[in-house]
């Protein structure tokens, strides 16, 4: 009897637990990933501690005052400084909220001046109460990428000798061939 009574108070507080918008924000913000919750406009909705973390230890002007921010509007500015990788973000999250994608995700780099960092930024759609919303996250890749970039450069490097081997020819051979061709 008082296992059944354990078991449905543990329901019970389980089912208020789930409902719970604070439950559900501290799961958000346990997470590593930065995540940001945009409209059907770009304007960003909800952020994680993760987000704001990173925004305030980048010098990100903005602070903890995200919800309002237009995010299409900031790739679209980054666009406009010839950035490639805004208008990936931007042409990427419009297909998406304009349903011509069913998610959307590109690596891209972020270095700072004291070290090179790379993020996977995905973007997925869900509804609520009769409203789209899109959930953007930026994924840490660094040790990835820089595990790549060392696996290219032992690529090219004869393990014995320790100087560039043919593929590192082939490839020099290839690009200053290239460069002649254009001048």
């Amino acid at each position: 009897f008082w296992w059944f009574v354990l078991c449905a108070l543990s329901e019970s507080r389980a089912l208020k637990m789930t409902k719970s918008y604070e439950f559900l924000a501290l799961i958000l913000d346990s997470v590593t990933e930065h995540i940001v919750v945009i409209n059907r406009a770009g304007q960003i909705e909800f952020v994680n501690k993760s987000w704001s973390s990173f925004g305030r230890s980048n010098a990100c002007i903005i602070g903890d005052g995200w919800k309002g921010v237009n995010y299409l509007e900031e790739c679209d500015r980054a666009a406009a400084m010839e950035d490639p990788f805004g208008v990936m973000a931007g042409r990427g999250i419009r297909n998406v909220i304009e349903k011509s994608e069913a998610t959307f995700h590109f690596e891209y780099p972020c270095h700072s001046p004291e070290e090179k960092r790379w993020f996977m930024m995905r973007v997925t759609p869900f509804h609520l109460n009769g409203a789209d919303y899109f959930v953007i996250s930026h994924q840490n890749i660094t040790e990835r990428k820089l595990a790549e970039e060392e696996a290219r450069n032992i690529a090219r490097i004869d393990g014995l000798t320790c100087i560039p081997n043919r593929r590192s020819f082939d490839a020099f051979l290839h690009e200053e061939w290239r460069r002649c061709l254009r001048l």
